[in-house]
């Protein structure tokens, strides 16, 4: 079989130099991306990222499950974003949200239901409860209410929940700073109202809990901060992107990270937390994949190091028997110069002189000497 040589090297050994060399070159330029996302700390190149990596089968699963759990906006906006990937989905999939929508639509007196429950109680189970429990909060009325019935239950040795009245108590003086400033506090006052429906409905996390707590004691405005990003978050995700912001955030920084995410994606702030995971604004997923893109850059420079090495051993020998040739050469020369000269006495000696380039096949190595003949 013959070979195919390129420069006096064969196609195979120069594809052994080539396929790690594309190899070092895709996974460097990814390595160099992720890393540059794992540095940056920006939720919004996160989001982009994981969304990016998600499929189709990624987006038709989510959107099962929200409309499972009712929650039919959400899966619409997963859907409208699997579209705006240029992902085409099952067309059931796509019947079974617009019939959710229109269902959602027509439950006229569910809704008027939910705004009575979120101005009575202060429980917002939807986006109707929570305008109900907004518009209560910002007259005062809310925060009076829940002021009243938890210090009642305190008072008395009752099961009370000191964070409703905490916030409560917050709310007052926030509620008279927004009328103080014609509304200035008024992101801060809908960001209180969402921290106590929130608390109702068991969506917020323990470990964001327990850090606003730690923070308050030791006389920061945690409190204030957490509930202006909160608000930002609902002016634009709405109410349930704060939820499953409160939900997700472990730290006041966590939410002030997503509301840079909810003013950059809007509605989509909440796909990226579904599909995601809880990864929409953190670097696990990011630093895995640059791990392994590392070690396969690893394993390609290996690759082009040890062809490096063979191709520089394969050169020096070729040297060296370059050499020995010419040396070969020389010795023949003087050979025939001597057999010229003196042909008489040249053949008496001219063993002795060989004797050295004479051929020796018991240990297989070609002499100069054959080489020469």
């Amino acid at each position: 079989m013959r070979r195919i040589m390129i420069g006096g090297y064969s196609a195979f050994r120069l594809m052994w130099a080539v396929v790690p060399l594309v190899a070092i070159w895709i996974f460097l330029g990814k390595s160099v991306e992720n890393a540059r996302i794992v540095s940056s700390g920006d939720p919004v190149q996160f989001a982009d990222w994981g969304l990016s990596h998600a499929s189709r089968s990624d987006f038709e699963r989510e959107i099962r499950s929200t409309l499972d759990e009712g929650k039919v906006d959400l899966a619409q906006d997963i859907l409208t974003e699997a579209r705006n990937r240029n992902l085409f989905l099952e067309p059931a999939l796509t019947e079974s949200v617009r019939q959710a929508n229109v269902s959602q639509s027509s439950a006229t007196v569910r809704t008027a239901r939910s705004f009575a429950s979120g101005v009575l109680t202060g429980e917002a189970a939807d986006a109707a409860g929570f305008i109900g429990a907004t518009a209560s909060d910002a007259v005062f009325v809310g925060d009076f209410r829940d002021l009243g019935r938890e210090g009642y239950r305190c008072l008395f040795g009752e099961r009370c929940d000191s964070w409703i009245l905490g916030v409560a108590a917050c709310g007052v003086v926030v509620t008279l700073a927004t009328y103080a400033t014609s509304g200035a506090a008024a992101p801060e006052r809908i960001g209180l109202s969402l921290l106590k429906d929130a608390r109702r409905l068991s969506r917020l996390n323990p470990r964001l809990l327990q850090s606003v707590a730690a923070r308050a004691t030791e006389g920061g405005s945690a409190l204030i901060d957490l509930a202006a990003g909160l608000g930002v978050i609902e002016a634009n995700a709405g109410a349930e992107g704060v939820f499953d912001a409160l939900a997700f955030a472990e730290t006041p920084e966590d939410v002030m990270l997503l509301s840079r995410l909810a003013v950059a994606k809007g509605r989509g702030m909440r796909v990226a937390l579904r599909l995601l995971e809880r990864g929409a604004h953190r670097a696990e997923k990011v630093a895995e994949d640059l791990v392994k893109q590392l070690l396969w850059l690893a394993a390609a420079f290996l690759g082009f190091s040890a062809w490096l090495k063979s191709s520089a051993e394969r050169a020096m020998e070729r040297y060296l028997l370059r050499r020995r040739i010419r040396l070969s050469r020389k010795c023949i020369g003087s050979l025939d110069s001597i057999l010229r000269t003196s042909p008489a006495s040249g053949s008496s000696t001219l063993s002795g002189i060989i004797g050295p380039f004479s051929p020796k096949p018991s240990n297989g190595k070609i002499c100069p000497y054959q080489i020469m003949r």
